[in-house]
């Protein structure tokens, strides 16, 4: 059984992967905040996720 993996790809072209959701979205709101001073929210990156 594969386990799910959530990621982001930012529009910049940094491209954030994670096998746990929300240590995915502390990555993307670190990112988000860091290099374009912006503030997502859970159902923000829960939009953007893909999950494979």
């Amino acid at each position: 059984m594969s386990e799910k993996i959530f990621s982001v790809e930012c529009p910049c072209g940094s491209v954030m992967t994670h096998d746990e959701f929300t240590a995915l979205v502390v990555e993307v709101q670190d990112h988000a905040k860091t290099n374009h001073d912006m503030s997502l929210t859970v159902e923000d990156i829960e939009n953007m996720a893909n999950v494979q």
